[in-house]
């Protein structure tokens, strides 16, 4: 059981790339594009001094959109498990041992569900109170 728990953290596992685009690479970009700016256009010395400002906006906006891809992924993925699942307990010739295995399954899908909604809502609830 620890092997395939093992294997499935591993597959989760994606490289980070946004860091590295974002901060060193974006910021760099910025500077050499303002490098290339003739001395006369004023967005020249701007561009320069606010390449950090910048970066780490670029870094921000990045992160929030590969974590909103995430957990689009993570719900297509709970979707089609689910109807695996509702389609594979819908097999006349599973065991008892089998059904029983597939619907706590399914059961611990609803609740892992759940408990992420509790979470997200305890969230709100807390930045409700103090944003009053």
């Amino acid at each position: 059981m620890a092997k395939a728990s093992s294997k499935a953290s591993s597959y989760n596992k994606k490289p980070n790339l946004t860091s590295g685009v974002a901060g060193a690479g974006g910021g760099t970009l910025i500077i050499l594009f303002a490098k290339n700016l003739p001395d006369s256009n004023p967005a020249k010395s701007w561009l320069i001094l606010a390449a950090p400002t910048i970066s780490v906006i670029i870094l921000w906006i990045l992160k929030r959109i590969n974590l909103f891809l995430q957990n689009q992924e993570a719900k297509v993925l709970q979707k089609k498990l689910k109807a695996k699942i509702e389609a594979a307990l819908q097999f006349q010739h599973l065991t008892n041992e089998e059904r029983e295995n597939l619907q706590r399954k399914l059961s611990e899908i609803e609740m892992a569900d759940i408990d992420l909604l509790t979470e997200r809502i305890k969230t709100l609830n807390i930045r409700i109170i103090e944003n009053t």
